[in-house]
């Protein structure tokens, strides 16, 4: 977790209802927490408490590593496409910003963007092939 921005008391049961993975059995009593929980709460409630992003920092690592050790829940990792893609082309301006909506449009001609051959990759579904027109026998070779 490299930000978060919203919803932070959701991370662990700080409260009878707020986690999705532990909830009290009526939503509305005690939850009986596992010993990393409790780890986990603390951890998150002194991250809502504090601003410093340091410390911030240090706390969402400590909750990673708590969590995954435990295997709290399955995670996903998000990576932006922008800057994989920023990464392969050529022809970037260094500096570009990538996470914004109109990255393409608003900071690059397209035109000029290219992959150099040495990075090109061969991931044809169907190599050396024409597809038909819609209803037609299917794809040509």
């Amino acid at each position: 977790l490299v930000t978060v921005v919203q919803n932070t008391s959701r991370l662990a049961p700080v409260g009878p209802a707020t986690s999705e993975f532990h909830q009290s059995a009526d939503g509305k009593g005690e939850v009986d927490l596992l010993d990393f929980e409790k780890q986990l709460v603390e951890i998150v409630n002194e991250f809502i408490a504090t601003s410093d992003p340091a410390v911030r920092i240090n706390l969402m690592k400590s909750y990673q590593r708590i969590a995954t050790e435990n295997v709290y829940w399955a995670g996903l990792t998000q990576y932006p496409g922008a800057l994989i893609m920023n990464k392969r082309f050529a022809n970037i301006a260094p500096g570009a910003p990538i996470f914004m909506y109109n990255w393409a449009e608003d900071n690059i001609i397209r035109e000029r963007v290219y992959v150099p051959t040495a990075q090109q990759a061969k991931h044809e579904v169907h190599p050396n092939t024409i597809a038909d027109v819609p209803g037609g026998k299917g794809v040509m070779k």
